[in-house]
């Protein structure tokens, strides 16, 4: 999750920024198959500390009439 002090801008402008709850909410209506939280910390480009967590999802979702 992004803290309030995070600078889109100055990190990835193109990077959608969730909080985990948010992930989970868009896979509503699939089965989730494999959730994983990759948490990883170091030094950003301007030089502060800086903790990621990616969110790696498998999920599918059933096709009309799927058995």
């Amino acid at each position: 999750m992004a803290s309030s002090s995070y600078r889109r801008k100055a990190y990835w402008p193109n990077t959608f920024v969730l909080t985990e709850k948010q992930v989970k909410e868009c896979f509503t209506g699939y089965e989730v198959i494999s959730f994983t939280e990759h948490k990883t910390s170091g030094v950003a480009l301007d030089g502060t500390r800086h903790n990621w967590h990616i969110y790696a999802v498998v999920a599918q979702k059933a096709l009309d009439g799927a058995i």
